[in-house]
């Protein structure tokens, strides 16, 4: 038996896109045959049908309704896979209907915006390994961005940290990375996203150079990047043209040239800077600063937190900017009022240039573009801040835009042009002749057949219909020598004679055809003013980008307000951290506790690495994120939770905080914690700030003691890096006055009554010992167990102390002790009088009483 020819037209198209669920047009329906239809129906819970083939058995079918299809394919792209949509290019002639695969949907080029996340970039990814350096190419053809970067040393890191801070929707390789993809995180992090392998053909270097030339408007500046790059550029944009079967000439270079503060993967993580540590975006900074009112100021946001500008420069005008919006929160309702009127027309005018804009998303884009004339009026009026001014004059006046939309589309439009009633009445002639006839078709046959009646003085003359001859006119046999010689007899019947007239024809076919026509002419005029509008999708794209930063900025300002944020002072030429008061921004907001402000002096010279000691539970980690998110906020251009802040340029984030086993690579929670020391330590520079928690935990004591001692050494003599290092090793607090730059801090407790109470308090000095049997009684151990860990505890002390006293005593060989008197005195030294509270000063005088009794 053999294939039927539907089915073997079906195979030579499956050939093609093997890899992919083909949709197949059939009517009304997008059909799936054999192994697609058993895949597709259990994603999408379909009931598995069958259709005769040609085959002895029939073939496993299952289908969904064409005009319900983007739920459907938003389902399967949800599950990582390619849907090849195959249209019927023409109507059937004969059963017969050529069908082409006019569009693959993949994870990484969805346009769709009922599939999109408005807060978040859909990237597309390319990865090139040329030897020792890889090429990285990243684009979301729902905006247009595009960006690259080459990686060189330690390229397993680099790619890792690339992918988590991109976080694509699909990666796309050549076969040297595909090779390593083991060590890379879609594969050691679990990322919904798998590397797909193409063909040797997209990443020849040559080709890369003319696909890049023949799409990209700034292709000179990409063409002068390493070869790794540009293979892996041209390979991006001959894969997104291949499956979007279209050149969108609207991608363009999104590279900032601005320096950027380095915020690795894992520290942004720790730090919650994007998602919060279920991965979800509430209880995150990024949710606590969101006040954007459009899509594209959200995306913006994320971005300036990924990449904090290291330029003075820009943030001051930033922060200027900030300064003068929340001054008049009358004037920044209204202007945010605005905003919210604005839709994110950053994917809009993709959308328009991409060709599949749907005449609401017209509408959309018709009532931002009108706004903004009256954003650049009230801004113009009303602030004077350089940033500002500079933004307002970056804006382009869309009101031509607007108004070539709305002269041409109803407002009442349907979603889909092809449901018809898409064009203004009036805008065509044409157009409004068809939707006449088709409305008043009964009044036009009353007409003709009035004018008729009169013509022939035939007064029972009538206009009539069948499916055979269509129109007719019908005139009694007892009148027939009054029927004009221009009547064409059709029908005889017993009583009347049936006729036409070329009048009637010409009628006739206005009619039966006009609503036909009137759909084909709305559809034809829709494209025209997709392809007029598209002529200003430069300007619609620079201005949505101007109106992003705009929002972002008043986010800050709103912000700043609710939550009692005061302005940064942020300059290259300070080396200190200096923050009075201040709060972590997420905690404070979500935790259960009124929260406890705190200070922080923290320079490059005698105070540059903090040792912070306390019970677990103290706060000491909440300190330490609360100092790296401040100091984030400020380079972005955010106020920052304090009484006041001084930060320098810091290039670069580096933390080392929690613990967790490795499973996919067989690394022990001790080696991961190496491998981070060892990169931070490798890469650290004199501007960057090191959060370093808990360090050689992981092992034997003495093993993580020596080597926590190590990196302080390390960290001393190598960096001036400012450094933040909680530990429950209370033995390195010895290293205040033997190395450079290292001062003692702790977080407070209080005991009353056999049980602790946590201050939340930092303070200068050491802690006197952990609390570790407090904390767990805390937790709710049982009694019976809290008091044997205290004999337990109490005998272990005593032991210690007994073997202090020897001379080989291991403890004594590593650490010369000396009694607390100097540590006293040096927190004394430094006290200034005039910034210490009355509940401070309690703080302070009860920690000095309570280390002169110990010593």
């Amino acid at each position: 038996m053999a294939l039927s020819p539907m089915m073997q037209k079906y195979f030579a198209i499956k050939e093609k896109y093997h890899d992919t669920l083909l949709f197949f047009r059939l009517g009304d329906f997008y059909e799936m045959f054999f192994d697609d239809a058993v895949k597709a129906s259990k994603i999408l819970d379909l009931f598995l049908t069958g259709r005769d083939c040609g085959l002895e058995e029939r073939a496993p079918m299952c289908g969904v309704p064409f005009h319900a299809v983007d739920s459907y394919v938003a389902k399967l792209i949800e599950n990582g896979e390619k849907v090849a949509i195959c249209e019927q290019m023409t109507l059937p002639v004969k059963g017969k209907a050529p069908r082409e695969v006019v569009r693959v949907i993949t994870p990484g080029t969805v346009m769709e915006s009922s599939m999109l996340d408005p807060e978040k970039n859909n990237y597309l990814l390319c990865a090139v390994l040329a030897g020792s350096d890889a090429g990285v190419a990243w684009a979301d053809i729902s905006t247009g961005e595009f960006h690259r970067t080459s990686l060189t040393d330690r390229l397993a890191v680099q790619l890792n940290d690339v992918f988590l801070k991109i976080n694509p929707s699909e990666i796309i390789c050549d076969t040297a990375m595909k090779e390593k993809s083991e060590s890379l995180s879609c594969v050691k992090y679990n990322l919904i996203c798998s590397l797909s392998e193409l063909s040797p053909d997209y990443f020849s270097l040559e080709e890369a150079k003319k696909t890049i030339s023949s799409i990209c408007k700034d292709s000179d500046e990409i063409l002068k990047d390493s070869a790794a790059v540009i293979r892996a550029s041209g390979a991006l944009l001959k894969y997104i043209t291949e499956t979007q079967k279209r050149k969108l000439d609207y991608i363009r270079d999104s590279e900032d040239k601005t320096r950027a503060m380095i915020i690795d993967a894992g520290a942004s993580k720790t730090l919650e800077i994007l998602y919060s540590s279920d991965g979800k975006k509430s209880g995150s900074l990024y949710s606590i600063l969101n006040k954007t009112k459009t899509g594209m100021g959200a995306r913006m946001l994320g971005k300036w937190l990924s990449a904090p500008p290291l330029s003075a420069s820009i943030i001051n005008k930033r922060l200027d900017s900030v300064g003068e919006i929340i001054k008049d929160s009358s004037l920044r309702n209204d202007i945010m009022t605005l905003l919210g009127g604005i839709s994110d027309m950053e994917r809009l005018a993709a959308r328009l240039s991409y060709g599949n804009i749907t005449p609401k998303e017209m509408l959309l884009l018709a009532s931002s573009a009108i706004r903004i004339p009256q954003l650049i009026e009230i801004l113009n009026i009303n602030f004077e801040s350089a940033r500002l001014k500079e933004l307002t004059g970056e804006m382009n006046d869309l009101s031509k835009v607007a108004s070539m939309i709305s002269a041409a589309i109803s407002e009442k439009a349907p979603l889909l042009v092809r449901d018809g009633g898409v064009i203004k009445d009036g805008y065509n002639a044409e157009l409004d002749e068809y939707r006449s006839i088709s409305r008043d078709s009964k009044s036009i046959l009353a007409n003709i057949e009035a004018t008729e009646k009169d013509k022939t003085g035939i007064k029972n003359l009538r206009i009539g219909f069948n499916n055979v001859f269509g129109y007719y006119i019908e005139v009694l046999k007892s009148q027939g020598d009054l029927v004009p010689s221009n009547y064409i007899r059709k029908q005889t019947l017993v009583n009347c004679e049936r006729y036409i007239t070329e009048e009637l024809k010409g009628v006739e076919t206005k009619i039966l055809h006009a609503e036909e026509n009137a759909l084909a002419l709305e559809q034809k005029l829709y494209s025209e003013l997709i392809r007029s509008v598209s002529k200003h999708v430069d300007d619609i794209l620079s201005t949505a980008s101007v109106v992003a930063e705009i929002d972002v900025l008043f986010s800050f300002g709103e912000v700043s307000v609710k939550n009692n944020y005061s302005r940064p002072y942020i300059n290259e030429d300070i080396d200190e951290i200096n923050i009075k008061e201040g709060r972590h921004p997420i905690v404070e907001k979500i935790g259960k506790e009124t929260f406890v402000p705190n200070n922080t002096f923290i320079n490059s010279s005698d105070s540059r690495i903090m040792i912070i000691t306390g019970p677990n539970m103290a706060g000491k980690s909440v300190y330490m994120r609360q100092v790296a998110l401040i100091c984030v906020m400020a380079h972005i251009g955010c106020f920052v939770p304090a009484e006041s802040a001084s930060i320098p340029i810091i290039d670069r984030l580096f933390t080392r905080v929690g613990a967790s086993d490795d499973l996919h690579t067989g690394r022990s929670t001790f080696m991961v914690e190496m491998s981070e020391v060892s990169y931070i330590l490798e890469n650290i520079t004199d501007n960057s700030l090191v959060l370093l928690d808990e360090v050689g935990r992981g092992t034997a004591t003495y093993d993580g003691l020596s080597i926590a001692w190590a990196i302080m050494e390390y960290l001393s003599a190598s960096s001036k890096a400012k450094t933040l290092f909680s530990t429950h090793y209370h033995e390195l607090t010895e290293l205040e006055g033997i190395l450079d730059g290292v001062k003692n801090y702790k977080m407070t407790v209080r005991e009353i009554n056999n049980t602790i109470v946590f201050v939340r308090k930092i303070l200068r000095g050491s802690a006197n010992r952990s609390f570790g049997v407090e904390v767990a009684a805390l937790a709710g151990l049982p009694q019976s167990v809290v008091d044997s860990a205290k004999r337990h505890l109490e005998r272990l002390n005593f032991t210690s102390l007994a073997k202090k006293s020897e001379k080989n005593s291991m403890q004594m060989s590593i650490f010369n002790m000396e009694d607390s008197s100097k540590e006293i005195v040096d927190i004394l030294r430094e006290i200034s009088p005039d910034d210490v509270s009355p509940r401070m000063a309690l703080e302070i005088l009860t920690d000095l009483v309570e280390k002169a009794k110990k010593d």
